[in-house]
């Protein structure tokens, strides 16, 4: 009897454990629409990159998809963002995270790539997937991964300027999240641009002027933001407005043009530290929006992909429903369409969960 009963508490054990996988395994394949590989490619130095590819099944070489590469942060891998991930690829994008160089199972070859295996990326999904649209490839990275985007950026700048003739525009719109600031006079043009950092991130201070009597990390009133928007926009602020901080920029403002790809975004979430800016609730929309409205814009999807969440009322186009009942209080999540997309329990206190709705509600 005793075996019989063990016998029994083993098979249930099993069970749940199985129906945990397959809910998980669902998710991740969105009931069978979305293929999910484990990949790696080997840099010109022997050094493996392993990466992760979501692929919708609408994606084929008579039908290519636009696609998203995207640089975790610091010794982050690619299941650090595998949430947003699935949900863009179910919404029809291409979507490649590796593991950065010395994290995950990619080499430890931290050396021999200045940006740790993401421009290699890039480069690998630009010219070797005839599933991918390669005019539409957006980037973005957060932290680490945000001075990745830069320094690829600048890349492509220095080409743009030094060898126009041979220079290949690789990326259609770039994302910069939360890094430590630096110039980004050097970067390409002709590229639509979002950067976004936490009001209380500080890399929100670092490396910008402080303006008397504002946050550190208020970027409506810095000048360098102001001159990165500048940059897309000549003349959108005066040189004697640089530094009057009663001349703000807008945050979350599209200045410029998605068709003359010279937009420029700033984003301020006002909920965010930089430990907690990939769970926290101004950060965790990234990936939803925009892929949903126009599917082949990719530079609005990541002009947008930072919207700051807020606990009430309507912004940008996404719902936010609040009931005062119900666990879930202001936490379901509907995109431009009207599709619910996620349920947030926003009373977890620090933690907060994130849950993916069942495919057949989407």
């Amino acid at each position: 009897m005793k075996k019989q009963k063990s016998l029994i508490a083993l098979l249930i054990c099993l069970a749940f454990c199985l129906i945990s996988m397959l809910g998980t395994w669902s998710m991740l394949t969105c009931n069978g629409t979305v293929e999910v590989n484990d990949l790696k490619i080997s840099t010109s130095n022997g050094d493996l990159v392993r990466f992760l590819e979501y692929r919708p099944k609408t994606a084929t070489a008579d039908n290519p998809v636009p696609a998203i590469v995207y640089s975790p942060g610091n010794d982050s891998t690619a299941e650090s963002v595998r949430l947003y991930s699935s949900e863009l690829a179910r919404r029809g994008y291409a979507v490649y995270v590796l593991d950065l160089l010395s994290a995950g199972h990619s080499s430890e070859g931290v050396g021999n790539s200045p940006t740790f295996g993401f421009e290699e990326l890039i480069d690998y999904v630009y010219s070797n997937l005839d599933y991918v649209d390669n005019a539409h490839i957006g980037i973005a990275g957060y932290s680490k991964g945000g001075g990745n985007v830069i320094r690829v950026m600048t890349t492509l700048g220095d080409q743009q300027r030094e060898d126009p003739d041979n220079y290949v525009r690789k990326v259609d719109a770039a994302l910069i999240l939360a890094p430590p600031f630096q110039p980004l006079d050097a970067l390409a043009t002709g590229i639509n641009l979002g950067f976004g950092a936490g009001l209380y991130d500080p890399y929100s201070r670092i490396g910008f002027k402080l303006v008397e009597g504002y946050w550190p990390g208020d970027l409506s009133v810095k000048r360098e933001m102001k001159e990165t928007i500048n940059l897309g926009v000549p003349g959108t602020f005066a040189e004697d407005e640089l530094d009057d901080p009663n001349v703000k920029v807008e945050i979350g403002h599209v200045y410029g043009s998605f068709a003359e790809n010279n937009a420029r975004v700033v984003y301020n979430p006002a909920d965010s530290t930089h430990g907690s800016g990939m769970i926290s609730r101004g950060f965790m929309l990234i990936g939803i929006r925009y892929s949903v409205c126009d599917l082949y814009d990719i530079a609005q999807f990541f002009v947008y992909a930072v919207s700051p969440l807020l606990k009430h009322g309507y912004y940008k186009g996404i719902n936010y429903i609040c009931n005062a009942n119900d666990r879930l209080s202001c936490s379901l999540i509907k995109d431009c369409a009207g599709i619910p997309v996620y349920a947030v329990d926003l009373n977890a206190g620090p933690k907060l969960n994130v849950y993916y709705l069942p495919h057949q509600q989407l």
